[in-house]
């Protein structure tokens, strides 16, 4: 925000994966409010933390697996299965160390799960792997029984391709891809910038940003993935960051 504070306007919109930076210049008064926008005072809380930046569309994480190696009464049905003896070895995991965005995930599974939890899904001989989207191309070509955290938008190359890989929706599910929008006061195209945000909020604009990968603020939007299994979860990735040696450390994962 060098480039606003010095007086150089050089952004209509912001669009964020947390909302980490967009706490920080509301404080500072540097956003206007969204919620006179059409369909914005409809929201519930989480869509709308805050009248001054709005999540626009939501990637609800879950579990890809191979269909053809995992047994079909052995597929996750919630993320406490991932400890069973059957899954020992078979496990594919993006290492949270490589990306501040992963952590919350990990700090889900603590939170719901508990401490010995986590040193039990650490036992389970993980592997790891740097990026979501090679550990899917393993688990499609046999590697592995399945990776996780893995978002619908991760399987959509393998549509149509008779692929062996699924994703398993999970109870509770987090928020895997979040794309918070706001508005700078100082927006150079100020009208532009409130037209497309409008665009994106409306029935038309959620069908094409969420078609079959994410989930939409609005209610039967054509195409957007189904509300999942109770609310979408979205820790404090502030909270995950500051606890995030720790919870390596439950899962066993040297620094």
């Amino acid at each position: 925000m060098a480039e606003q504070a010095g007086g150089q306007h050089i952004c209509d919109v912001f669009t964020q994966g947390n909302d980490i930076l967009l706490r920080k210049i509301t404080a500072e008064g540097m956003l206007i409010s969204l919620a006179d926008r059409p369909g914005v005072a409809s929201l519930s809380t989480f869509w709308r933390p805050d009248d001054h930046y709005i999540l626009v569309t939501a990637s609800p994480g879950g579990i890809a697996y191979n269909p053809k190696l995992v047994p079909a009464d052995l597929v996750p049905a919630d993320w406490s299965d991932l400890i069973k003896p059957e899954f020992k070895g078979k496990i594919i995991l993006t290492d949270p160390r490589n990306s501040e965005t992963l952590v919350p995930f990990v700090l889900l599974l603590r939170d719901e799960f508990g401490d010995d939890f986590l040193r039990k899904l650490g036992q389970q001989d993980l592997k790891l792997v740097p990026v979501t989207q090679q550990g899917v191309e393993q688990v499609a070509a046999g590697e592995a029984w399945m990776v996780l955290p893995c978002n619908p938008g991760n399987l959509e190359r393998y549509e149509g391709r008779d692929a062996p890989v699924k994703l398993a929706p999970m109870p509770p599910t987090p928020n895997w891809t979040s794309y918070f929008t706001a508005i700078p006061k100082t927006a150079p195209n100020m009208e532009g910038a409130t037209a497309w945000f409008d665009y994106t909020m409306s029935r038309e604009g959620q069908e094409i940003l969420c078609a079959n990968v994410s989930v939409s603020p609005l209610d039967d939007v054509p195409g957007a993935l189904p509300k999942p299994m109770g609310e979408l979860k979205d820790p404090d990735i502030e909270r995950a960051l500051k606890h995030s040696r720790e919870l390596f450390d439950l899962l066993g994962l040297p620094a």
